[in-house]
């Protein structure tokens, strides 16, 4: 089944959103497992001649689940906060000194 010109344009805008959440274009070419970064580069240009139809359905899913920072997350593994090491003072503690 062909995928639409207007199809091509939505996994074109969902991946500029995806990509938009890395620090670059090439970075966030990296996480998409099998896409290079010209195929990036044209779909996000909208030179989508030489895309074939089953690359654009290998691309649209992944710009869509990890796009949330909590998806990213979640593939990592882990997050980036570190626990807290240091006990809070409660309401009405005094420092001593």
């Amino acid at each position: 089944m062909e995928i639409t010109m207007k199809e091509k344009n939505a996994i074109s805008e969902r991946l500029r959103a995806y990509v938009a959440k890395y620090p670059s274009q090439t970075k966030a070419a990296g996480s998409l497992k099998g896409v290079s970064v010209g195929t990036v580069s044209n779909i996000l240009n909208g030179r989508f001649e030489n895309i074939s139809d089953e690359m654009f359905r290998n691309v649209a899913p992944r710009s869509e689940v990890w796009a949330h920072p909590a998806g990213r997350s979640l593939r990592r593994a882990h997050t980036r906060r570190l626990p807290r090491c240091f006990p809070t003072r409660s309401a009405g503690a005094t420092s001593a000194g």
